[in-house]
């Protein structure tokens, strides 16, 4: 049946400006997980996300800040969203045991032998992250990859992964959230009341958000745009929040947690 789901909204997509948008509500978040991981698939974007160009990028301005705001400085590190290493590569460098997921096998393959060239060692695990499933209490920071905590499709299922997280994590343990952040006005009233329409009716995505999107018609993404809402949602995860940041110019957001 999700491939059925699946394969409606590709064929909804290629219709056109008129109903890609309604793509997302007729799949569940399983279907969504899955139509993500199928734009990452393949040997184009094993090659795009392993480049010399990306990889000799290292960490970001801001991915710089959160690490000196990270009070966790060394131990067993996880990262979720290994992609080609970009970040577990010099997170590695600075002294941490990097272990990353991917939910494609090839590209948690292509990291690793990334990262021996550069002279460093990366344990990875082949895993949904919203499905996350690790021995409790065998790390000391978890770090989400650029806005991956937005990749995760609905509040319930994105604080059940918070709190598997919380589990996952030794005393005093930090985890380090990045997400999209976009308070720009989106769809009328009008459009959400059809996106949630057809969800009931092909037995879709009927958890539907403000900010749910599709983005780029490659994978799922939450943009959020409310700080206490959010702040809700990690405290219902079992995490505090230590350091925050939003920027409305680069439509990206972060926070530093702390389990509780």
């Amino acid at each position: 049946m999700g491939r059925l789901r699946i394969s409606l909204a590709h064929r909804m997509i290629r219709a056109g400006k008129a109903i890609e948008s309604l793509a997302l509500m007729v799949m569940r978040p399983d279907d969504l997980a899955a139509f993500s991981r199928s734009a990452y698939e393949g040997e184009r974007n094993l090659k795009t996300w392993s480049a010399a160009g990306v990889l000799a990028e290292g960490l970001d301005r801001e991915e710089e800040e959160l690490l000196e705001a990270c009070p966790v400085r060394r131990g067993r590190l996880l990262l979720l969203g290994l992609g080609g290493g970009r970040e577990a590569i010099p997170l590695a460098q600075r002294g941490y045991e990097v272990t990353g997921v991917d939910f494609v096998a090839e590209m948690v393959e292509q990291a690793k032998t990334n990262a021996a060239r550069y002279g460093v060692k990366l344990e990875g695990l082949v895993q949904e992250l919203s499905l996350l499933d690790v021995p409790p209490g065998s790390f000391d920071v978890v770090w989400f990859s650029a806005r991956m905590y937005s990749c995760v499709p609905g509040r319930p299922r994105r604080v059940a992964m918070l709190q598997r997280i919380a589990r996952a994590l030794r005393p005093g343990g930090v985890c380090v959230c990045q997400f999209h952040w976009d308070r720009r006005p989106r769809m009328s009233v009008r459009m959400e009341r059809w996106h949630r329409a057809l969800a009931y009716l092909t037995l879709g995505y009927w958890r539907f958000e403000r900010g749910d999107m599709l983005w780029a018609n490659r994978e799922f993404l939450h943009a959020f745009d409310d700080e206490a809402a959010l702040r809700a949602e990690f405290d219902d995860g079992g995490f505090e929040v230590l350091h925050w940041k939003t920027s409305d110019e680069m439509l990206r957001g972060a926070a530093v947690l702390r389990r509780k």
